[in-house]
């Protein structure tokens, strides 16, 4: 994911600043201090709306509205045992931290 967001992204996107989870670690970045638990594995804002862009050009055509938008974008990753049908553990407070959807003020 942190590839993918480099190319969408370029310099804008930080890993040290940007990919907060504690396996940033393992790809040679500075391990992450989270003061704040409740955060996803990637937290992205992004006011020149090419992740929408990315998206929408991907099949989420919702995404086409944020592309004037300063959003910022909680990317939860999980990993599977098998395929990309396989089952994973996902808490409630994580489904809610990625599904909710507000406009920036500002």
């Amino acid at each position: 994911m942190s590839t993918i967001l480099e190319g969408i992204l370029g310099h804008a996107y930080q890993p040290d600043c940007h990919w907060t989870s504690q396996y940033r670690a393992n790809a040679g970045y500075a391990a992450y201090s989270p003061t704040d638990t409740t955060r996803a594995s990637f937290t992205v804002p992004d006011s020149t709306g090419r992740i929408a862009h990315w998206l929408s050009h991907r099949g989420y055509k919702n995404a086409v509205q944020w592309t004037a938008s300063r959003v910022i974008y909680h990317i939860e990753v999980k990993s599977t045992e098998s395929g990309i049908d396989s089952p994973f553990p996902i808490t409630n407070e994580e489904v809610e931290r990625v599904s909710f959807v507000a406009p920036h003020k500002g």
